[in-house]
């Protein structure tokens, strides 16, 4: 039971970092390492709860089109430096 709550604190960690980053840096600028340790989870973490950075980005993509409400909606990307 503690290991599912610690799993599921952890994908929601990920997840709210996941989006923060894609939206600030874009899909294939984030890199998943930098989200691990945002996130505070190990990278290992991130493969065994989502497979792939692509089955990432589909579930950051659900999350925002179901619009829920403690994920950062609508933050504006940040403008790359030259």
């Amino acid at each position: 039971m503690a290991n599912e709550v610690l799993r599921e604190q952890n994908t929601h960690r990920v997840l709210k970092e996941a989006i923060v980053r894609f939206q600030e840096y874009g899909v294939e600028e984030t890199k998943i390492p930098e989200v691990a340790k945002r996130a505070g989870v190990n990278q290992r973490s991130i493969y065994r709860y989502f497979g792939s950075k692509d089955s990432l980005v589909l579930q950051a993509v659900y999350h925002l089109q179901m619009g829920k409400p403690d994920f950062p909606l609508n933050r504006q990307r940040r403008k790359p430096s030259l």
